[in-house]
């Protein structure tokens, strides 16, 4: 009790002694405050103290209970952003259904969520969010010199008894460790959290005019607009954020979700990329759609450049579906039911099947290849014995109710 109390006063006292060092963006001053190194020596104090004096399982109560009382004071940080806590984190996200390009239309909701508050769209939201997200990462990787510090304590005063220092030592390691893997899964949930309203611009950027429309092939006005926006907002965050590891996972969100997006429309039933006999409109479509998936890349592959090079992003391997999709636009009708490969099925997940059924439709080629679809019947069983064989590494981007 003692501790809780003590423990307990000094994140109090920290929380409210939390003044941001936030400075300027455009000086390049990263958002920051104390309470990461401040409460790492608290910690660290407290667990020494009783590792100097006391017995190795009352060291392991010890952090079991300053395990509690950060968990509380994470609870805290998370609520002030909106999230729900660290032991059930539940932040904004999108929904689970897409209606394709009329999503977008006026009065009506846009894939990405949006957020309660006007406020969260602005530069000092993102900036109280960048700031946490580098506070949480920072207080993470010191919780390992706690560790170590802790650890070399422990050897010290029970170097008699090594067997049982090294029970106490992996306790209080394992302990610590949780406590870092918990307050770095909320930094990446944050960062995920912060990109949402970015997620809303860009959709708007992209389909306010119309995405897949005749307007939409004038020009390629709509993707570079997306593009602007995007760079605008990353930007912004490299400028706020520390590590490099939180924009890269803010670039694969923002492109998963803006293929996503894409892809939807794209299939969208009243997307005008249909064939008709007096209209070869699917030639100037499928440019159109050739010159939007080298913008893309190029605009994405501009800002992970950047980037370390163990953190860049695979820009061209997430780029897949929509290769996959302009691949069944171009290739000869009778290579069709070869293309169903397990690349296809990667991309497109338990939604393949009604994939190719529109894209089919949409080349004008539905009605012709009814039949030989029936004979694809195995793709379900498929994707269950990919799923089975290669686990979590089938996945997609697309959802129930996209297509």
């Amino acid at each position: 009790e003692q501790v809780v109390s003590l423990m307990s006063k000094w994140t109090d006292r920290i929380d409210q002694d939390n003044a941001p060092t936030t400075g300027n963006a455009a000086d390049n001053v990263h958002c920051s405050t104390h309470w990461p190194q401040d409460l790492a020596k608290v910690l660290s104090e407290q667990i020494s103290m009783v590792a100097k004096e006391l017995s190795g399982h009352v060291v392991v109560e010890v952090t079991k209970v300053c395990s509690e009382v950060l968990t509380r004071f994470l609870d805290k940080r998370l609520a002030g952003v909106g999230l729900v806590d660290s032991t059930t984190i539940t932040p904004v996200s999108a929904p689970s259904s897409f209606s394709g390009r009329g999503a977008s239309a006026p009065g009506q909701e846009t894939l990405a969520t949006m957020v309660a508050e006007e406020e969260e769209g602005s530069s000092l939201a993102m900036r109280r969010d960048a700031t946490l997200i580098n506070d949480l990462y920072r207080f993470s990787t010191m919780l390992q010199d706690v560790d170590d510090a802790v650890t070399q304590l422990q050897v010290q005063k029970s170097a008699r008894f090594q067997s049982h220092a090294e029970v106490t030592v992996d306790k209080v390691s394992e302990l610590l460790g949780e406590m870092g893997v918990a307050f770095m899964g909320a930094a990446k949930e944050v960062c995920d959290a912060i990109v949402i309203p970015i997620l809303n611009d860009m959709e708007r950027s992209l389909t306010s005019q119309g995405l897949h429309s005749p307007k939409w092939l004038e020009s390629s006005a709509m993707v570079l607009s997306m593009l602007a926006t995007f760079d605008d907002y990353m930007n912004e965050l490299g400028d706020l954020i520390h590590e490099d590891f939180f924009k890269a996972r803010a670039i694969n969100a923002c492109l998963d979700f803006i293929l996503r997006v894409y892809v939807c429309s794209m299939l969208s039933t009243d997307a005008c990329l249909t064939i008709e006999p007096d209209k070869p409109l699917l030639d100037k479509a499928l440019n159109r759609l050739l010159e939007d998936r080298s913008l893309i890349e190029q605009g994405f592959q501009k800002q992970s450049s950047s980037l370390a090079d163990d953190l860049a992003c695979s820009i061209t391997k997430r780029l897949a579906p929509l290769d996959n999709l302009l691949q069944l636009f171009t290739m000869p009708l009778d290579d069709v039911k070869d293309h169903v490969t397990s690349e296809m099925l990667t991309s497109f997940g338990p939604y393949t099947m009604e994939v190719l059924k529109r894209t089919l439709d949409l080349r004008g080629n539905g009605a012709r290849m009814a039949p030989e679809l029936g004979n694809l019947a195995f793709l379900s069983a498929e994707v269950e014995r990919l799923r089975a064989k290669r686990g979590p590494m089938l996945t997609t981007i697309f959802r129930e109710g996209d297509f």
